[in-house]
């Protein structure tokens, strides 16, 4: 989908329309559309995935800045040999990425955030 703005409004084109085929609607109806379309989409997230709820030391922890990996891991009861086997990473890069002195590859943090139950957001 193409869409251009002028003039307040905004021209929309679907990829797949025959040529020349648009819609022209005011931005701000466009605009109306795109936050309604996001609440859906995190309204059918919740809906999916049961909410859990942390502790408020937890919570505190992580906005001290304390490793949100240790942080969540240590919460889950897990060692870091047991989360470093779980997610596919030695042992020492997890103690690394934990102490901050290493970043995990995008591939190794969505394994260790899938190992402890969170997002990757959640974790960075």
């Amino acid at each position: 989908m193409m869409i251009r703005f002028f003039q307040g409004a905004a021209l929309i084109r679907a990829a797949h329309a025959a040529k020349g085929a648009a819609a022209v609607i005011p931005k701000s109806r466009l605009e109306g559309f795109i936050a309604r379309l996001e609440d859906a989409v995190d309204h059918r997230a919740l809906r999916k995935k049961k909410p859990e709820y942390i502790p408020v030391a937890l919570a505190e922890r992580l906005l001290a800045g304390d490793s949100a990996i240790r942080v969540f891991r240590e919460w889950r009861g897990l060692t870091q040999s047991e989360l470093a086997k779980k997610a596919g990473v030695g042992k020492s890069m997890l103690s690394q990425i934990e102490n901050g002195s290493k970043d995990p590859s995008l591939a190794t943090a969505r394994r260790l955030a899938e190992c402890l139950g969170v997002t990757l957001d959640e974790i960075f």
